[in-house]
């Protein structure tokens, strides 16, 4: 018996519902891309399909109610509990979970997904543009909190010495920068359709806890940091400006970017 099979078999009519609704009435039709001895497969379309829709239930929901919290600033923003419902359901049954050993890791990706479904849905004008803003915000904050190398990075965060010119300068691992085409900032406190514009923010992890502050920046620091990405000089970066030498002196002494060599 294919065991590996078996498994891989099971654990996705637990996880994708358009599979398990097949399997319900054509289960050989529905397990006939998985490598299954005809055993096999009768012995999965034996399954209770009670039991095995209580558990995949259970997985939803646990996926439901990480995603609400990840998110709870930007859901709480929709204000009609049965749209949050819709909006969340539709993407846990429509995005198959992701597997991964490491569950942060795995929660972060999963998130990414889900601000990538917000985008969607504001496209097509289901929710405001701000949503997705608002989402996108969320998720960095927790990609900030749970990555390791930006804990590791904050925590070695000091005073740093000014770059020379031939220095190639990059964001520290528990910085992000981010260009959003809503002012979230305001959107979190007030009406999301009041709050137009490109707005570019700094994300930095400077709490034991994992928290981050966020920061405004106008357009040419954006672009500035944005051009920090490892193989520009700083004699590049400034090309003899020594306000954007005073910028990167700056961020370099407060642990923002970090030099590759």
């Amino acid at each position: 018996m294919s065991t590996e099979a078996v498994q891989i078999a099971l654990a996705r009519l637990l996880v994708d519902p358009r599979l398990r609704q097949r399997w319900t009435t054509d289960p050989g039709g529905a397990l006939s891309e998985f490598p299954l001895t005809d055993r096999e497969v009768a012995m999965l379309a034996g399954i209770d399909a009670h039991r095995l829709a209580f558990t995949a239930g259970g997985i939803t929901r646990a996926r439901s109610r990480t995603l609400k919290r990840m998110f709870a600033t930007t859901l709480r923003r929709v204000g009609d509990a049965s749209i949050v419902d819709r909006i969340v359901t539709g993407f846990v049954d429509g995005d198959l979970p992701l597997e991964g050993r490491n569950d942060a890791d795995k929660w972060v990706a999963e998130g990414k997904r889900f601000v990538a479904h917000l985008e969607r849905l504001a496209e097509d004008g289901t929710v405001p543009s701000t949503l997705a803003g608002l989402a996108q915000l969320e998720w960095l904050r927790a990609d900030l909190r749970y990555s390791s190398a930006a804990a590791i990075a904050a925590a070695a965060a000091g005073t740093g010495p000014a770059p020379g010119p031939e220095a190639q300068l990059r964001l520290a691992a528990h910085v992000r920068v981010v260009e959003l085409r809503s002012d979230v900032l305001a959107s979190a406190a007030g009406p999301p359709s009041a709050q137009a514009g490109t707005v570019h923010l700094a994300l930095v992890r400077r709490h034991p806890d994992g928290r981050s502050d966020v920061f405004r920046l106008n357009s040419a620091a954006a672009e500035l940091y944005h051009q920090c990405d490892g193989t520009r000089s700083v004699a590049d970066l400034t090309d003899g400006d020594p306000d954007r030498q005073r910028q990167l002196t700056e961020a370099v002494r407060a642990g923002l970017l970090v030099s590759v060599r």
